[in-house]
């Protein structure tokens, strides 16, 4: 491969590299769960929008309905 192919070559990873590595922005605001108790329970409301939130809970303590009435909800 000639120099100058090699060169562009290399240019155009390194664009294509920042390009995936630029971290897109915060969203900010919360999902409410739609489940009232849960959302006067979590700080601001509801789940932080474009945040990973972890349910936990014994057997039968709620975690697959808290999540699927985020789903659920309007913009989640």
């Amino acid at each position: 491969m000639p120099a100058d192919d090699r060169d562009q070559l290399l240019t155009t990873l390194r664009e294509a590299i920042q390009r995936i590595e630029r971290r897109p922005a915060r969203r900010s605001g919360v999902v409410a769960s739609g489940l009232e108790p849960l959302d006067r329970a979590l700080p601001g409301g509801g789940f932080p929008r474009g945040a990973l939130s972890e349910l936990c809970g014994g057997q039968a303590s709620g975690k697959t309905a808290a999540a699927l009435a985020v789903l659920a909800a309007p913009g989640g």
